[in-house]
């Protein structure tokens, strides 16, 4: 029982000291044997330099990388550098998660606290110093965990989903479409598109492949029937690319006339795989599929004609239309 006893203590004391180290200690901040030693008597544990060496020996064997700086005739300093995000990659993930809108303020603070702990202290205040969204930006949905968890759910068993789909009414309260019908989807994806978390699957009621934001839709239930296998030839990555704001419309393949300086833009919307070729020193063409939609001529008006739509002529007398109405 004795033996027993002590093992216990000696992995509450392990413990202990991986999770200071793994709190306070960086590439910039590191603590010496010293500091370990008074750190662990104050949390009651009394050991010697030779059982702390030990103690971190039996960390760095079982896959715990804890760094030692022995600088000549200084003590050693010890600290933990690899883990398992980067400063630059924990940074790109709170940014994702305080500009995502279909994330509320509360879940954003707690996500944001959870991934946080994920490095040392001296850093969480470098991570989050410079981080704000505006409020307003913000959309309330307290379900969304619950819907992601519920399509995810669907995806993987191969079945159909059921769901309410909300509007705002003038008031600014929520108006279920369609009397409170059920949306009946064969779920396929979740797509992050400008700040939107969006389900694609297939409409049977549509007879094609549809997206709908998840922050207006209810919890899905899961049907018993099967989906419907995905329509041949479908590529997420060919759809997402022609769809602009994920607003739906028909599909056309167009052709636009685009000054010199224009290629970043085409590039940030189409990829780098879209089909381009020169007509003149300064200007060059693009080949793409595009559902035809207001943000799809939006994006094209925004640029003060130095992108132009050249085909086919519907979609170009279209364009006309709308910015006559506008005036």
């Amino acid at each position: 029982m004795l033996k027993k006893n002590n093992q216990k203590t000696k992995n509450s004391r392990i413990f202990v000291l991986l999770k200071y180290l793994y709190e306070n200690t960086d590439l910039e901040h590191k603590a010496t044997t010293a500091q370990l030693l008074e750190y662990l008597k104050s949390q009651g544990i009394v050991i010697d330099r030779h059982t702390l060496a030990t103690d971190l020996e039996l960390l760095e064997e079982n896959g715990f990388e804890v760094e030692k700086d022995a600088q000549s005739g200084a003590s050693n300093q010890y600290f933990i550098e690899n883990r398992k995000f980067t400063l630059p990659e924990l940074k790109l993930l709170l940014d994702a998660v305080s500009t995502a809108k279909f994330i509320s303020g509360k879940k954003s603070e707690e996500l944001i606290r959870k991934l946080s702990d994920c490095t040392s202290r001296h850093y969480q205040g470098k991570l989050v110093r410079h981080l704000y969204t505006p409020p307003s930006s913000k959309y309330d949905v307290k379900q969304i965990y619950y819907i992601i968890d519920q399509i995810i759910d669907a995806i993987n068993l191969h079945k159909k989903i059921g769901f309410q789909y909300f509007d705002f009414d003038a008031d600014k309260n929520h108006v279920a479409r369609k009397g409170g019908a059920l949306y009946i989807n064969s779920p396929y994806y979740l797509v992050w598109d400008d700040s939107f978390y969006y389900l694609v699957g297939y409409s049977e009621e549509k007879e094609k492949m549809v997206h709908m934001r998840l922050d207006r839709m209810g919890v899905p239930e899961i049907l018993e029937e099967d989906a419907v296998s995905m329509p041949e030839g479908f590529r997420i990555e060919e759809y997402a690319t022609g769809i602009f704001g994920m607003y739906d419309g028909r599909k056309e393949e167009i052709v636009l006339e685009c000054d010199e300086d224009m290629m970043k833009y085409v590039v940030d919307q189409f990829g780098m795989e879209v089909t381009t070729w020169r007509v003149a020193e300064d200007r060059f063409r693009v080949k793409a599929d595009v559902h035809v939609s207001p943000p799809f001529f939006g994006w094209v008006f925004q640029f003060n004609g130095k992108i132009r739509i050249i085909e086919p002529e519907e979609v170009v007398e279209e364009y006309r239309e709308r910015v006559r109405s506008a005036i």
